[in-house]
């Protein structure tokens, strides 16, 4: 189905075939006039070069591509019809077109291979110029900027769909990947600007709003140095689907999502039995400890969905505890949610809260997990988690 932008271009691309086959002569006369009798034929066989070369443009499906997207595969079709329709247009020239016009002088051969060059030329070059322009525009717009962590095919897959986004929300700026290999290299002008543990540095020198993860492949382990990387920043961050999402070419910006426990684990989670959870939950008072953090918070979440008489989340974190708590009261709000803000190395605080609110289920997730930070920090990983 045509539009009018479709029109528009089948007009320029008719246009540049005289300009072409003209342009051949021209050149052909080291850019001097061109002979009278030369010029007469040229513009006598035009007609028929013109007619040959747009059939075969439509038949190229030359008009499918879009001008904004345009790239190697439509440089080729370009390619492709111009050397079509120069040797079918040769056919018809020595073939068909001296009975038309029985006096006639048949172009120079070097004709044919300036024309072709030209008319790629033409055709190819405002296709990429078009497309420098919508993306010189689209990098002057106000966005969100981005941060891409990897510069493997989902990443380069990732930016592309950005790119192409019509609502123009998000402005990728800068890549980051461990491998030394990819350092300093560009991806659709997007530069590497270092590893992973890099990131709070960039987030802050480039203004950073968003973090995308874009490694599908990453192990659980991996998958954990990065969110806690990530962490350390003040901004949110997201990540895109597995593998089998990559491969089907399903990476689209509605596919980032925010990473699930099942991203940390490096594996899928195990389904229980939702009928036993539910007798054993519902309706009980239940009491997470570590309510804020990475295991706790998804506790939570999952807790939420059995309907618990009440559920209280002990965090010694403040804005752990308030994101928590913000999420859960917009998610189910039907749920009474009850936040301490304490710290269970506190005996007494503990006691108090055990003797007061008496907790049918307690679940306890509250623990410093980064041993190899903790190894040179005994006494307050003793102290918190024993």
């Amino acid at each position: 189905m045509f539009n009018w932008k479709s029109y528009i271009v089948l007009i320029y691309d008719l246009l540049t075939i005289p300009v072409a086959w003209l342009g051949a002569y021209w050149i052909r006369e080291n850019l001097s006039d061109i002979p009278h009798h030369l010029f007469y034929h040229a513009v006598l066989i035009l007609p028929v070069i013109i007619l040959v070369q747009a059939i075969v443009f439509w038949w190229s499906g030359l008009y499918r591509g879009v001008w904004r997207f345009a790239s190697l595969h439509d440089l080729r079709r370009i390619c492709q019809s111009a050397v079509i329709g120069a040797i079918l247009n040769l056919f018809v020239i020595y073939f068909v077109v001296p009975y038309l016009y029985t006096q006639i002088s048949m172009p120079p051969r070097s004709i044919t291979l300036l024309y072709i060059m030209l008319l790629v030329f033409l055709l190819g070059g405002a296709r990429l110029i078009y497309r420098a322009f919508r993306e010189w525009r689209w990098s002057k717009g106000t966005r969100e900027k981005v941060l891409v962590v990897g510069a493997g095919l989902a990443g380069e897959a990732l930016v592309r769909e950005l790119r192409r986004d019509h609502k123009r929300i998000y402005n990728p700026v800068v890549f980051v990947d461990d491998k030394p290999s990819k350092q300093g290299m560009e991806i659709f002008g997007i530069r590497v600007r270092g590893c992973i543990n890099d990131i709070p540095e960039l987030v802050k020198s480039y203004g950073i709003k968003q973090i995308f993860i874009a490694i599908p492949s990453a192990p659980g382990k991996m998958m954990r140095h990065i969110v806690d990387i990530c962490g350390q920043t003040a901004v949110p961050y997201r990540t895109l689907p597995g593998l089998s999402a990559l491969a089907k070419g399903e990476v689209t910006i509605q596919d980032l999502r925010d990473v699930s426990l099942d991203d940390l684990l490096g594996r899928e989670a195990i389904d229980f039995d939702n009928v036993e959870l539910q007798h054993g939950f519902t309706g009980k008072r239940v009491l997470v400890t570590g309510g804020g953090g990475s295991i706790g918070s998804e506790l939570c979440r999952q807790l939420s969905h059995f309907a618990p008489a009440s559920l209280m989340v002990v965090e010694h974190s403040e804005y752990n505890l308030y994101a928590i708590e913000m999420e859960l009261r917009q998610k189910f709000p039907k749920i009474k949610f009850l936040p301490c803000l304490q710290s269970i190395t506190n005996a007494a605080a503990i006691d108090r809260l055990f003797t007061f609110y008496q907790p049918q289920v307690v679940f306890h997730a509250a623990a410093y997990k980064h041993v190899p930070l903790l190894e040179h920090q005994a006494l307050v990983a003793v102290n918190n988690n024993i």
